[in-house]
């Protein structure tokens, strides 16, 4: 199945406001928006993902993740893009996230 254009425009919109500055990785309110379009974060063989994600400081970690339908259906042409940032000073992240 592939995502039409203006949904993608949609949820792009909605995980804007998960992109800032944080104390964590805001990873169940990134669920929150996917999950309001019926989608989710899945592993590389359909089933959903599980995990934790780790920054070393200073360093820019740069994460690719597979979406499906809450349905099971994948989402051939749609990413998860997650970029983290781990600011030495604060120990705060900084989050960039979007689905391609």
């Amino acid at each position: 199945m592939n995502l039409i254009t203006s949904v993608r425009k949609k949820i792009n919109r909605d995980l804007s406001s998960v992109n800032g500055i944080f104390d964590y990785i805001p990873l169940s309110s990134i669920s929150e928006v996917l999950k309001k379009y019926n989608i989710h974060v899945v592993q590389e063989d359909g089933t959903p993902w599980s995990g934790f994600i780790s920054a070393p400081i200073d360093t820019q970690v740069n994460m690719r993740f597979d979406l499906a339908m809450l349905t099971g259906e994948p989402l051939d042409n749609t990413s998860l893009q997650l970029y983290v940032y781990k600011f030495a000073t604060t120990k705060r992240y900084e989050i960039v996230t979007y689905v391609s």
